[in-house]
């Protein structure tokens, strides 16, 4: 699991943020040779 997601700190942070929409880029990997197949 990501540190960040255990940060109880920057938890806090975020949920107290008046912005409530996060936006995330995701790369979907090859399973074989990790490489990016593409993004979303």
């Amino acid at each position: 699991m990501r540190e960040y997601l255990t940060d109880s700190k920057f938890l806090s942070m975020l949920d107290e943020m008046r912005i409530k929409k996060h936006y995330a880029k995701i790369t979907v990997l090859s399973f074989v040779d990790e490489k990016p197949l593409r993004e979303i």
